[in-house]
């Protein structure tokens, strides 16, 4: 009979190739996972959930593994004391991953044996703060010291990288790859140049766990996870250059302290005090013996990157860009594009309508790329997604054209004014299991959407209403550009308010629309905009204004609710190529002052959008917004413009 094994939070960077090598074995594998993912493989099944306690209990209700691997962190031991009794249980094998940063900085090369941080150091700046490898060596003692009986066994794993997490000292995800496709140069501190470094293949890391699972000398054992390779960092970084073309300046202790530690955030300034700037020479001699590996059955670092950087480049999504606009966001979605080389392969761009003349100085966004006709784009089939940022008027006509063509789809908010070709878009994406991604740039705002997901979960207590605004002052010949709209400036901004307004509080019972041109006499566009929304318990407020000096500033989102509110005013301001905001937040509980008023990080419109579309078309996350909820809410902007919806 086949062995079983469970991977808890597995579908990640190790836990992939541990799969992988299990599968080799005739090893029935079920992972446990919080993506989207599927298997082709009859021996390996996906169960997408957050390993809770409560979903691990019901899970393992009526099922036994020859062994589990958990991949989660407990960043609390007394969680992981609580649920190993289920794990004991469940398992006849049981793998704790911990990590080779529990050592301390000691006598090489490092051993099983080695002294930890736990033991040995007592700065409380880090002792007190520390979530990673404190916690990790309490979760190790306790299953040392209180169950020492139990099949049980500890792993140690480097740094382990793949294509989800290109590694080098802090260099994390995705940035050495887009830097090395961008010919960007990284910098390198030159005092860490010669200390070995504590990494390894994500492969290999995989192939070693998967071969300690079902062996007795394995159990009530630690392990440090390594094929034994220790390069220095110098020796790490040429063979990013070998692999991938990057380039790296080595630079001062002064300069690196100067210019990028200070900038480092408190957990990564902690990761560079306790882990990186230590010296890391692995004795592997342990984990080869009882894994039966030899250093022939492992793949060398430079070949292990540059397998991951041929699998990021030949998975990423092929995409084309439709149109370019006068008012909206097109030049702002390619230019966001362009900074994704590891993500997005851009095969080129069309312009349709009459671009090439009404936005000739916004063209050079485009330079270096292909211009490609409709139908080149349309009928390459390779292309998988395309960006629609024409006019606003002519949106739902090319995303018609993209749908029809099988296409993922990206398209400027909120579309033309036509609800049937809506509707058939819709019903096109869904028949093909396609992405339709809108470009509401608040969905994206990390304050909006940490405000919205408290009203949700009922930290406010029954919402009573929200207000929002979102103004500007516009030129002529904007305004008379407004009046190809009925609704004007209720359906080119407001659209957004609407949005926000129905992720809190659904659809609304009845609508009361007061739009108006501020100057009828002159411009016959509706500049104005003012909506209500009727719910059961109260009103909610959508104004919406074309002709407001300082507008941008006073954009505002209030969510009040019976038992506090939130105020997020400005909704951004902008500078230096970002963007910021201010949140405050009170507690019916609290009187007087806010409980919370703070200025947000920085943050960008387009990043997270464009990069989580990437993911949505990969089929590595599920869009947050249904097709059924985005014909609502386009279904609702219409009565808010008074457009008929049959």
């Amino acid at each position: 009979m086949s062995k079983k094994v469970l991977l808890i939070a597995g579908g990640g960077t190790i836990g992939t190739y541990v799969s992988e090598e299990l599968l080799k074995k005739d090893v029935i594998v079920d992972v446990i996972c919080m993506e989207d993912m599927a298997s082709d493989n009859e021996g390996l099944t996906f169960y997408k959930g957050v390993a809770t306690d409560e979903y691990l209990e019901e899970f393992l209700t009526d099922r036994h593994y020859d062994a589990i691997v958990n991949f989660l962190h407990y960043t609390d031991a007394e969680d992981f004391r609580k649920i190993y009794p289920l794990f004991k249980k469940s398992s006849d094998q049981y793998v704790f991953l911990s990590s080779y940063r529990v050592y301390a900085d000691s006598r090489l090369p490092i051993t099983e044996e080695s002294p930890r941080l736990y033991d040995t150091v007592y700065d409380k700046d880090f002792t007190e703060v520390d979530t990673y490898a404190i916690p990790k060596s309490m979760c190790e003692d306790f299953l040392k010291k209180e169950c020492g009986d139990d099949n049980w066994t500890i792993v140690r794993p480097v740094i382990s990288f793949s294509s989800r997490r290109l590694d080098l000292l802090l260099y994390s995800g995705t940035i050495l790859a887009r830097k090395a496709l961008q010919k960007t140069k990284l910098r390198l501190p030159e005092q860490v140049r010669n200390l070995y470094a504590g990494i390894d293949w994500a492969g290999n890391t995989g192939k070693i766990i998967s071969n300690l699972l079902f062996k007795d000398e394995a159990k009530r054992e630690i392990f440090t996870i390594s094929s034994g390779q220790n390069m220095t960092w110098g020796q790490v970084a040429d063979a990013y250059t070998n692999a991938m073309g990057i380039e790296f300046d080595w630079i001062s202790e002064e300069e690196f302290y100067e210019t990028t530690y200070k900038n480092y955030v408190p957990e990564h300034k902690l990761m560079w005090n306790y882990d990186r700037a230590f010296n890391r020479q692995i004795d592997a001699s342990k984990v080869l013996r009882v894994s039966g590996l030899n250093k022939d059955d492992f793949c060398s670092i430079e070949d292990g990157i540059r397998k991951e950087f041929n699998n990021i480049l030949s998975n990423r999504v092929k995409i084309a860009q439709i149109g370019i606009n006068l008012n909206s966001h097109g030049e702002d979605i390619f230019s966001t594009l362009k900074r994704f080389p590891d993500i997005y392969d851009i095969k080129g761009y069309a312009l349709v309508e009459d671009e090439r003349e009404t936005c000739s100085h916004k063209l050079s966004v485009f330079d270096g790329y292909r211009e490609l006709s409709l139908d080149e784009i349309l009928s390459d089939e390779s292309i998988q997604a395309v960006t629609v940022e024409t006019d606003e008027v002519h949106l739902l006509k090319y995303a018609l054209m993209a749908a029809k063509n099988n296409k993922h789809i990206h398209m400027e908010k909120p579309g033309s004014q036509d609800i049937e070709s809506f509707r058939e878009i819709i019903e096109l994406m869904k028949k093909n299991n396609k992405v339709f991604h809108m470009g509401y740039m608040y969905r994206y705002n990390p304050y909006i959407q940490e405000a919205i997901k408290k009203a949700n979960s009922g930290e406010f207590g029954e919402i009573l209403s929200v207000e929002a605004e979102m103004s500007r002052c516009d030129n002529e010949a904007v305004l008379k550009w407004l009046g190809n709209f009925k609704g004007g400036m209720m359906f080119y901004l407001g659209c957004h308010l609407i949005d926000l307004i129905m992720q809190i509080q659904g659809e609304p019972k009845e609508i009361s629309v007061f739009n108006c041109s501020s100057n009828p006499d002159t411009i016959d566009t509706e500049d104005f905009g003012m909506v209500a929304f009727k719910y059961k318990n109260g009103v909610s407020t959508i104004k919406t204004s074309a002709c407001e000096p300082d507008g941008f500033l006073r954009r505002r989102l209030f969510i009040n609710g019976k038992k506090g509110y939130v105020e997020i005013k400005p909704l951004e301001v902008h500078v230096k190529d970002t963007l910021y905001t201010f949140y405050s937040e009170k507690d019916e509980k609290v009187s007087g002052k806010d409980r919370i008023r703070e200025k947000s990080r920085n943050f960008d419109r387009y990043y997270d959008m464009m990069y989580n579309f990437s993911k949505m078309v990969r089929g590595e996350m599920e869009n947050p917004y249904s097709y059924e909820y985005e014909t609502k809410l386009f279904e609702t902007i219409l009565r808010c413009c008074k457009v008929e919806n049959e």
